[in-house]
């Protein structure tokens, strides 16, 4: 047998052997480590408590014996210790999740041992350094530290003349300078973070009694300075971003008090001011852009183009509209903005049947007039989908209304039958008399009616079913349009916004009087603005403006008419001439002291 086949048989009967000799001592290894296992041992507690809990939950009796002998009454043992348990459990989840939490009081801190101790005008004091306690004239200890040349410098404790604790931290010069701890009377923290000449300075943390938190952040001279968060009595944040000198001052975060963002931006002197971001209560952003003093800066409104004011405003603005004005309400911004360009909104119904379509001319904004194709056989003699000549008002302006009127093909152009200093009564008149003219052929109309250019009744084109064949415009329920010039309109969908821009802005509250300039009063008639800003006053004090009578018709959520506005009442107002605009503040009849809201106009 060769030597290395005999080296790994003694090698293989020494492990064996080993393994043999040594196996009952790792399997009481491992014994005594499932003893000392966590997990093996929770188990253990665990299951003998799951499986009485189930137990206790399983209210079902199986003898007398499962019953508690009260007089006469029997009371189930399981359901009554299924409702002290419940108890016990409501009680504790109350304290944990609920309860309002006790203020910690801090550790009071043990006094420094010493026996060397001075009377507050010792002489001897003024040449000591060391650790020693300093006593006032009753005798009682006051501080207890380091001391420099009988002054507190270094690490100590101070106490008021009742021995409350009142400081503990660092001195210099005996004053609180470096890190420490400041307590109110009744022991609970005050402050804890960084001091210079008994002043907070640097980082730290305020509370009040109560043991609440009311800022954390960085101090200078005892005021918030630098970056911070404060927070109100319940202990959500108020703000959070830069202080200087104690207020609100640079880039920053405000809320309402349940917590919910209210402003994100920049902020000078305590207010919002610069540009930043205004949400509703709800959490929902309103506004963003310039901001002035705590609100929008309204006066950047003025001249500032329609296209700005909707890229700026995140809602909907609801158009108030009269035969004369109109303007741009942002409701939760509580602003009404007014353009230098007349809106008018405009209801346009579809025909009820075929026979109306083949009956009706719509005058579209452009001034031309559009009749719907024919899909009813034996209706001919009519024009059938062209536009017809654009019919004008005196003084060239397109005629601009929902109604429908019936205009012949043989009709001449309004540009060589008409005056255009033609009224509009004849216009109407002349109109009426082709509608009766025309519907009195309708019946058996001749084939000599149709004109020369018109397509014969065979190439009509045919409607699908559902459709009416009219114009995008005509389809919508309503449209908006602005009058870009003197009688020229144009469609919000075609309209250039950029070229059309706010001349007044009014703000739906109680604004601050301007104190530079002396005032004036104006009673000027209400206006379309004023009516809105009542009508939103009224809500909250339905009594106010007694005087202004009008009516709104809310179409829908986006579009309100005006109608009957009493122009014969006035609105008592005080106006002020100041840098360049001029401001209108909107008074009670009755107290010339209360603004209800006001406008600013260049």
């Amino acid at each position: 047998m060769p030597s290395t086949d005999l080296f790994k048989l003694l090698l293989s009967a020494f492990k064996r052997l080993t393994t043999a000799i040594t196996g009952p001592f790792r399997m009481m290894i491992v014994r005594v480590q499932r003893m000392f296992n966590v997990n093996i041992i929770t188990a253990k507690l665990i299951a003998p408590l799951t499986k009485k809990v189930k137990s206790l939950i399983t209210l079902r009796p199986q003898s007398r014996a499962d019953y508690y002998s009260i007089g006469r009454y029997w009371v189930y043992k399981k359901l009554f210790l299924t409702l002290i348990l419940a108890l016990c459990a409501g009680v504790f989840l109350y304290f944990i999740m609920f309860a309002p939490k006790l203020p910690a009081q801090p550790a009071q801190p043990a006094a420094v041992r010493t026996s060397v101790t001075f009377a507050y005008d010792d002489m001897k004091l003024s040449d000591f350094t060391g650790v020693a306690n300093i006593q006032a004239a009753d005798g009682r200890t006051v501080f207890t530290g380091e001391i420099d040349g009988g002054v507190c410098s270094g690490s100590g404790v101070l106490y008021t003349r009742d021995g409350k604790l009142l400081y503990e931290g660092e001195f210099d010069r005996n004053q609180y300078n470096g890190k420490g701890v400041q307590y109110y009377a009744d022991g609970a923290v005050r402050y804890e973070g960084e001091f210079a000449d008994n002043l907070y300075s640097g980082a730290g943390k305020l509370y009040d009694g109560r043991g609440a938190i009311i800022y954390d952040g960085t101090f200078r001279a005892g005021l918030y300075d630098g970056e911070g968060k404060l927070y109100g009595e319940s202990g959500l944040l108020l703000y959070e971003g830069a202080f200087v000198k104690g207020e609100y001052h640079g880039a920053g975060v405000s809320y309402y008090s349940d917590g919910v963002v209210r402003y994100k931006g920049e902020f000078f002197g305590g207010k919002p001011q610069g540009t930043g971001t205004l949400y509703s209560a709800a959490g929902k952003e309103l506004y963003t852009g310039p901001m002035h003093g705590g609100e929008i800066n309204y006066r950047a409104l003025i001249n500032a183009t329609l296209a700005e004011v909707e890229e700026a405003f995140t809602e909907t603005p609801k158009v108030y509209y009269d035969d004369r004005d109109s303007c741009f309400v942002f409701e939760q911004a509580g602003v009404i903005l007014s353009t230098d360009c007349r809106v008018r909104v405009d209801v346009w119904e579809k025909p009820r049947s075929v026979e109306e379509q083949a009956s009706e001319y719509y005058y579209l904004p452009d001034g031309t007039v559009y009749q719907p194709p024919l899909v009813q056989e034996g209706i001919q003699g009519m024009s059938a989908g062209r536009p017809a000549t654009p019919a004008k008002l005196s003084g060239g302006s397109a005629l601009f209304s929902p109604m429908a009127w019936f205009v012949p093909d043989d009709a001449p152009s309004s540009s060589s039958s008409r005056d255009e200093d033609a009224t509009m009564e004849d216009l109407m008149n002349d109109l009426i008399e082709r509608m009766d003219e025309l519907a009195n052929a309708a019946g058996n109309p001749p084939e000599s009616s149709a004109s020369e250019d018109e397509p014969p009744a065979a190439d009509v084109p045919q409607q699908p079913d559902g459709e009416t064949g009219m114009p995008d415009f005509v389809e919508k329920n309503i449209s908006l349009y602005f009058e870009i010039d003197k009688d020229v309109w144009q469609s919000e969908a075609e309209l250039d916004k950029s070229k059309v821009l706010v001349n007044k802005v009014t703000v739906m509250r109680p604004g601050e009087p301007i104190e530079e300039v002396e005032p004036y009063d104006d009673s000027l008639p209400p206006s379309i603005e004023d009516c809105v800003a009542i009508d939103f006053a009224r809500q909250q004090q339905p009594t106010v403006f007694s005087n202004i009578l009008f009516e709104m018709d809310k179409q829908n959520k986006l579009f309100v008419r005006l109608k009957n506005i009493s122009y014969a009442e006035r609105i008592v107002r005080r106006c002020y001439d100041w840098d360049g605009m001029t401001y209108r503040y909107c008074y009670q009849l009755d107290n010339r002291d209360a603004v209800m809201y006001y406008s600013i106009e260049s």
